[in-house]
């Protein structure tokens, strides 16, 4: 997860130094594609996770309940990368982004805004 979190930070600071007009509009929809797929699989994992976490409480020994806390918040910080790389979309690529790829995050936001969400689902919207 480390891997993934350095590369939406390098991917964000790209999209930041190259500016405006750098990319195409199927460029920006195809990223904005893919970071909505990662925000998903990780959102996936938060949740299993959170489901394991209530079906083995007494299982569950303290190195691995400090492993499965340290997933989680890898978890949680990736997720907010992924938010800030789709932020320097909206931020440099204004129209592009508009056109093709504020449709992909419009269901994540109503996801994380849903009934029922923690307070980091919220955050992320």
């Amino acid at each position: 997860l480390e891997l993934l979190q350095v590369h939406a930070i390098g991917v964000t600071g790209c999209i930041k130094a190259a500016g405006p007009g750098t990319m195409a509009a199927e460029e920006v929809q195809q990223l904005c594609v893919e970071v909505r797929r990662l925000l998903e699989e990780s959102t996936a994992r938060q949740i299993e996770a959170a489901s394991q976490e209530g079906r083995q409480q007494e299982e569950v020994d303290e190195d691995d309940e400090y492993f499965a806390q340290q997933q989680r918040d890898a978890d949680q910080i990736l997720r907010l990368k992924y938010a800030e790389l789709a932020g320097s979309l909206m931020e440099t690529h204004k129209a592009l982004f508009l056109q093709g790829g504020l449709q992909e995050f419009v269901p994540v936001v109503q996801e994380h805004l849903a009934d029922g969400r923690n307070a980091s689902d919220r955050c992320m919207a």
